[in-house]
């Protein structure tokens, strides 16, 4: 992790680039000291984990999933060893293959934690959004929230609506968007309530011929003052994004964000100048080999110079 020449985690994959192994060394002393393993279907399905927590052999917590015959996951079991089930979730799906229902069983004691559920138009849209969790396990869900979504022939959303309780607040918002012709959002418009204290945020967009995002200014308010921001991209002629600058409080820059790419449009470095005084404080280095496949990346706090992250990739074919 921090270039000391020890490995902190290894992983190794399947020909399908499935995560079969993962090792990891906490404590730096060059051995590791957790260990987890996968299973898949023949379509890439993850059926079985197993994590060994202390790397003695022993598998001490297992996963199970089981899928439907369109890849939708069904069922997934937590196991925290000697058969003593931790968690259990379960997910039903429509006719279309969207989700209705997704619930955890904490302790698998046969009363529901959290249930979300779903509702559609006939596009696919979801048109409701609505959670419940029952926090004391007295089978009444304490804290709630239902959340509606409205949409324009385009299928682009136009409104969502919230409305949430809990013992401890209450929060009411909406957020109402705007388009050009091409589908581009050009405004954003959030206001909420939380426990009587209001509150807005108003955003605009605005894109180049092309469709990329060219700037983005907001402005937010709250009874103790107003707060305003404004970011501006450029880009290379692939549409790779080169250099996003952020005006925080509208008095000038202050932070910018610089990105390099190789001839195939690879990222080759991400470089940040946290107060926009000209000088790099912190840099991301990639390299690839000649398919494109990463061999290394880097995070360097440049002004240190220390090492914070690096990765190394092998790969036995293209």
């Amino acid at each position: 992790m921090y270039n000391d020449g020890i490995i902190d985690e290894r992983r190794t994959f399947d020909e399908n680039e499935n995560v079969l192994t993962i090792e990891e060394d906490h404590d730096g002393d060059g051995v590791f000291d957790e260990r987890w393993t996968n299973t898949y279907d023949d379509d890439g399905n993850r059926l079985i984990w197993e994590e060994d927590t202390d790397a003695d052999g022993t598998i001490d917590r297992t996963g199970v999933y089981t899928y439907d015959a369109n890849g939708n996951m069904l069922t997934y079991e937590i196991d925290r060893g000697a058969g003593t089930l931790y968690a259990r979730y379960t997910w039903t799906y429509d006719a279309n293959g969207n989700l209705l229902v997704e619930e955890e069983d904490i302790y698998d004691d046969g009363i529901v934690d959290e249930r979300r559920s779903y509702t559609y138009d006939a596009d696919g849209n979801i048109l409701t959004e609505e959670f419940e969790e029952d926090q004391d396990k007295d089978g009444t869900a304490e804290h709630y929230w239902l959340i509606t979504h409205t949409y324009d022939a385009n299928g682009n959303l136009l409104t969502s609506e919230g409305d949430e309780t809990s013992p401890w607040f209450l929060l009411v918002w909406t957020r109402t968007y705007t388009y050009d012709a091409d589908g581009n959002m050009l405004t954003e418009w959030w206001v909420r309530t939380l426990d009587d204290i209001p509150e807005e945020e108003f955003v605009t967009f605005t894109y180049d011929a092309d469709g990329n995002m060219l700037t983005e200014e907001g402005e937010s308010s709250d009874p103790y003052g107003t707060y305003e921001w404004f970011h501006t991209y450029t880009y290379d002629s692939s549409g790779n994004i080169l250099t996003v600058d952020k005006d925080y409080g509208a008095n000038g820059i202050d932070h910018r964000e610089i990105y390099t790419y190789d001839e195939h449009g690879n990222l080759l470095t991400f470089e940040e100048d946290h107060d926009a005084d000209g000088i790099v404080d912190f840099r991301e280095t990639f390299t690839y080999d000649e398919h494109g496949n990463p061999l290394s990346y880097e995070a360097l706090d440049v002004q240190s110079g220390r090492v914070e992250e690096s990765y190394t990739w092998t790969w036995d074919c293209p």
